[in-house]
């Protein structure tokens, strides 16, 4: 659930004891949770700040944040500019979020970290003795791979926050279900801030 005219989102995941993981999202500045002024080890504290941070809501949907017990962790999130390279180092390498961190808007960092090691050994196998033109060619193999995720993960993220959002969030939808070939009447895309229950 997004609410683009403020830079929130509500995010729900089911967990497999049939629990449900819900996470507010909003854009802040950097040294926000330093500087907002709240005690986060107050549970009760965080759901009133959250509640007026995303009062317009629906009843239903603020309930996600009245109804959530145990810890309120605040959690920051960075990401590196996207495309960005750096000349290869004698006798060093990173790889995932060290090489291309990102925000979790696409869900490519672990895939990325697990390619990434992957291609590093092989190029260690071809190249036991030299280590160096290993981490060259593990390199030139990961900057266009990263740039990839890293500018999806970007257009994800935009697609949650930026002015317009919502509508080409809704027309990406749209288009896919197109694609697939199925019926748009059973795949309803609505603003659900106005729905309480459906």
């Amino acid at each position: 659930m997004f609410g683009e005219e403020r830079g929130n989102a509500l995010l729900c995941q089911r967990q497999d004891d049939r629990s449900i993981q819900a996470y507010a999202w909003f854009t802040a500045p950097e040294h926000f949770i330093r500087d907002a002024g709240v005690d986060w080890a107050d549970s009760q504290k965080v759901k009133e700040w959250l509640l007026e941070k995303f009062e317009g809501w629906s009843e239903g949907q603020k309930d996600l944040i009245r109804k959530a017990d145990g810890d309120m962790t605040p959690r920051p999130l960075h990401m590196l500019p996207v495309g960005l390279k750096w000349p290869s180092r004698k006798g060093l390498t990173v790889i995932g979020d060290a090489a291309h961190l990102m925000t979790p808007f696409a869900g490519e960092g672990v895939n990325l970290a697990l390619t990434d090691a992957m291609v590093l050994a092989q190029e260690i196998v071809k190249s036991p003795h030299d280590l160096d033109r290993a981490v060259q060619a593990y390199e030139k193999e990961m900057f266009p791979r990263a740039t990839e995720s890293q500018q999806r993960t970007w257009h994800s993220l935009q697609s949650r926050f930026a002015p317009g959002a919502i509508a080409e969030f809704q027309n990406r939808i749209a288009k896919m279900i197109d694609r697939l070939g199925l019926d748009r009447k059973k795949y309803i895309l609505t603003d659900i801030g106005n729905i309480e229950k459906t």
